[in-house]
């Protein structure tokens, strides 16, 4: 596993967000004052994969990594494991007093996309292990070393260093050899057992049963040739069987249709109708025409005639002028009267206008004589007087004249006199128009009439030429009466015709129904001819003579028939007789039945030929493949008992432990100066080898603390370096340590050494990070990350 981006948001000292970038890294190192958060920056990264902080006694206390005062904690991890990218968030949230959260791990691919791999904490769990192939205290031992957690794995005991050795080199991987191994033995010995079975099944196939076979076969083909051979004369037989028989046949079903040859009852009586039936209709028709001629005739009387219209016009119009000579005379009395009367209102007219001439003159002098009543109505109070112009100081009250209210009414009447004058004589001009108005038109009328009886003046002659038009009128209608009857008499005479001609047509066509069988059945009935009757008597009478025609020759061919077949039923009782011979028992009665039946016993004795040469096969192979199971139950049988004890795993766990402590041996004496080596003793208890002593050999728990750290980190970094080599399936992925301990307490010399280790880490392809507060060792690394008040800078030499 090797870190590549780190993002922090609410996590411990990080409230704001905080990213950090290891992509072009290889040694690092945090540094900053003590609680600034370098530790938790490693703790970040263990609590992004596993959900726990290292420092924490317990993996599921987590709500501590919630910066004060916020509700939520956000850390995500980018990292490679080989070749593949991933990515790991994690979520903690803190609501009304209870913690919660989301888990998330995605593989990232390089063309930006994803896929998820576990979405919620309980998954994630097994993903990371399975990913990383570590647990999370194993990580806390091998790739992340947390402060006061160093020593650990220097201290643990034998029973619990083993475990984690057996699961970081995946010794497992032995038990599961041998379990494998065991059952492949068991299905081994299975399959010795089912094949054992499979060739006791296949004992029939032996050499006697294969030459018995052989036999079969060879007797049965050459029965199939001979019947074979046989087939040319069988076919011929059996084509003159099917042309006999199709003769036989045909003359049966010509005889049936000739017996059904029988002249339909009535066709002479049909024949009679017929002849009365067209007779009458020709004489229906020749009455029609005659009526018809006579319909013309009278047509072109009426229509030369004069037009009755017009007689009738003429006739109405002399009535017309009778009443109109009466209407004349009154109407000329009336336009007489109306003139006089006409004349005599004019004259009161006049008169009255006179009157009212005379009343309004004397009017004016009464008027006249009386001016100061009329000055009166203008005056005014307070206002000058029109005459003498002085104020009028009093209005006087004064009452009109008699006289001059006397010449008023005289005025009055003689208008009413007038008006009424007037009235009469609008009246009378209008009755004298409405006369004249009147009078001239009944003289249009008048000579509107005179027009209409301008050809026929004579009232007499009129009559007479009216009772002509008339009688040439009734003579039409009783010749169209006539035309009518005759009309319903040809129908008459065309519908029985019909009749008789369906009738004609209906065994007419029953005689070509008939001769129509006759022809598809082969046979040459007598052409028809035009008497239906006729036609039908001679279908009979040929029917008849060809039904004795066809005796003859029907004896003839069943003759042959019967000859035919009991040559060919000689053949099949013989060549079937062989068959039976041979095993065949369903030859049946037919040449080719009994072929058909020697072919299908051939295939079988084939078939059966063939089954006892696949068995004979077959059951060579599954002795190899016998032979073969048995090795193989052996070799597995073997390989799982050596597999069964734990000893092997312990040898591997003793030597893997001894390959470590030699390495970190090695690393403890330069980082010591020389003074210490360490070793194991036989309770598989760490112990150092005091140089500087006497090669005194003591536990390592008597270390001081910063012999301690030597240790620990000498052996640290022999895991890290000697488990890929030693683990049976390449070891986890360890690309990168993770430091953080608490280098203050070394020496000047033992900083040098332990810089320079780890230095030589840096260069090996394993990302290096250390936390320390000490200048001289952070000098050193090439890349620094200063953490300072919730911010992470980086720094560079």
């Amino acid at each position: 596993m090797r870190p590549v981006h780190l993002r922090v948001e609410g996590f411990g000292v990080f409230r704001a967000p905080v990213e950090l970038s290891f992509a072009d890294v290889d040694y690092f190192a945090l540094i900053g004052p003590t609680g600034a958060g370098k530790s938790t920056v490693i703790d970040a990264m263990c609590f992004a994969l596993y959900g726990s902080i290292p420092r924490y006694d317990d993996e599921r206390l987590v709500s501590r990594v919630v910066s004060l005062g916020s509700q939520q904690a956000k850390v995500s991890l980018t990292f490679d494991v080989g070749p593949g990218r991933y990515r790991a968030t994690r979520v903690v949230r803190i609501q009304k007093g209870r913690t919660g959260g989301d888990a998330l791990l995605e593989q990232i691919f390089p063309d930006g996309t994803s896929e998820l791999l576990a979405e919620n904490r309980s998954a994630m769990k097994g993903a990371v292990e399975k990913l990383l192939g570590l647990s999370f205290a194993h990580f806390t031992k091998c790739i992340v070393l947390p402060q006061g957690e160093f020593a650990r794995f220097l201290h643990d005991e034998p029973a619990k260093r083993r475990d984690l050795l057996a699961r970081l080199l995946d010794l497992d991987v032995y038990d599961r050899i041998g379990q494998l191994a065991r059952e492949r033995a068991k299905e081994a010995a299975s399959a010795v057992e089912h094949e054992t079975r499979r060739l006791e099944e296949l004992a029939f196939a032996t050499d006697e049963a294969r030459a018995a076979a052989q036999h079969r076969v060879e007797q049965l083909r050459a029965i199939y040739k001979t019947i074979d051979d046989a087939r040319v004369d069988d076919d011929r037989d059996a084509a003159a069987i099917t042309e006999l028989d199709t003769t036989l046949r045909a003359t049966v079903e010509h005889d049936r249709l000739l017996a059904e040859v029988v002249v339909p009852r009535g066709v002479e009586q049909a024949a009679a109708e017929i002849e009365l039936a067209h007779a009458a209709l020709a004489v229906a028709v020749a009455t029609l025409g005659r009526a018809a001629s006579e319909v013309a005739t009278a047509e072109a009387r009426v229509e030369t005639g004069p037009e009755p219209t017009g007689l009738v016009r003429a006739r109405d119009a002399h009535d017309g002028l009778a009443a109109l000579a009466v209407r004349l005379e009154a109407i000329d009395g009336a336009v007489v009267q109306a003139t006089t009367e006409l004349a005599r209102t004019e004259k009161l007219v006049g008169g009255a206008q006179d009157l009212v001439t005379e009343r309004r003159s004397a009017l004016d002098e009464a008027q006249d004589a009386h001016r100061a009543h009329g000055l009166r109505v203008h005056l005014v109070a307070g206002a000058p007087c029109p005459v003498c112009e002085q104020e009028v100081a009093v209005v006087p009250k004064r009452r009109k004249p008699t006289a001059l209210t006397k010449s008023e009414d005289a005025v009055e009447a003689a208008r009413t006199i007038l008006n009424g004058a007037r009235e009469t004589h609008r009246l009378a001009s209008t009755a004298h128009a409405t006369a004249l108005a009147t009078r001239t038109e009944l003289g249009e009328q008048h000579a509107i009439l005179q027009l209409a009886i301008a050809e026929y003046p004579d009232r007499k002659r009129l009559a007479d030429v009216i009772a002509d038009a008339e009688a040439q009128r009734a003579a039409l209608v009783a010749a169209r009466a006539t035309e009518r009857a005759a009309v319903a008499a040809e129908t008459e005479a065309k519908a029985a015709a019909r009749a008789a001609d369906q009738r004609a047509a209906r065994i007419r066509e029953q005689h070509a129904t008939r001769r129509e069988e006759l022809l598809r059945a082969g046979l040459d009935p007598p052409a028809p001819g035009a008497d239906v009757a006729a036609d039908w008597t001679a279908l009979a009478n040929w029917s008849a003579q060809s039904r004795a025609d066809l005796g003859a020759a029907s004896d003839e061919a069943r003759v042959a028939l019967a000859r035919v077949q009991g040559r060919r039923a000689e053949r099949v009782t013989e060549l079937g007789e062989r068959a039976r011979a041979a095993g065949v028992t369903d030859s049946g009665t037919a040449l080719a039945t009994l072929r058909d039946a020697v072919m299908e016993r051939g295939g079988d004795a084939r078939h059966e030929l063939d089954r006892i040469d696949e068995a004979r096969e077959r059951a060579g192979k599954l002795r190899e493949q016998v032979e073969a199971a048995r090795a193989d139950y052996d070799v597995a049988r073997l390989l799982g008992e050596l597999l069964r004890s734990n000893r092997f795993e312990k040898w591997m766990l003793t030597e893997a432990l001894d390959v470590l402590v030699e390495a970190a041996s090695t690393t403890l004496f330069a980082l010591s100066q020389g003074r210490f080596s360490l070793a194991s003793n036989d309770d598989e208890e760490f112990v150092v080898v005091d140089h500087a002593n006497a090669d005194e050999t003591r536990s390592v728990r008597t270390l001081s603390g910063g012999e301690t750290f030597q240790a620990s980190l000498a052996l640290a970094l022999a895991l890290s370096d000697q488990l890929a080599e030693l683990s049976s399936a390449g070891g986890a992925k360890l690309d990168a340590i993770m430091l953080d301990e608490g280098f203050g307490s070394l020496d000047a010399d033992t900083l040098d050494a332990v810089a320079t280790t780890i230095e030589a880490l840096g260069t090996e392809g394993r990302m290096v990070g250390i936390v320390t507060h000490v200048p001289a060792l952070a000098e050193r690394v090439p890349v620094r990350f200063r953490v300072a008040d919730g911010a992470i800078t980086r720094e560079e030499s």
